[in-house]
């Protein structure tokens, strides 16, 4: 993976609304009129967001009927587990430097 790739990949789970769409596809996969009522959020920003996720290949998109359910790319359930494990340790309630906006 080259540098423009990664970050691509960061740049889009830094992204807040990015990162609550991936973790509302992680319970199950959802059409934009859910995502876009669960968040609060128009579908036109939506389907923005979508947008982007899919170039970067985190989600995937399945036709069904007249809308599109998306879900997420099981390639990057791995890194977002992987990223979990790393803030359980490193951002335990001993890390020093909880709470100052650096960890």
């Amino acid at each position: 993976m080259n540098m423009i790739t990664y970050e691509r990949f960061f740049k889009n789970l830094g992204n807040k609304t990015r990162f609550q769409i991936i973790n509302l596809l992680r319970e199950e996969p959802k059409s934009v009129t859910q995502i876009s009522k669960e968040l609060g959020i128009e579908q036109s920003a939506v389907s923005h967001h979508l947008r982007k996720l899919r170039r970067c290949r985190l989600i995937n998109s399945k036709k069904q009927g007249k809308k599109r359910i998306y879900s997420v790319s099981e390639t990057v359930e791995p890194a977002l587990k992987a990223a979990e494990a790393h803030k359980s340790s490193c951002c335990a309630e001993n890390c020093p430097y909880k709470g100052k906006g650096e960890c």
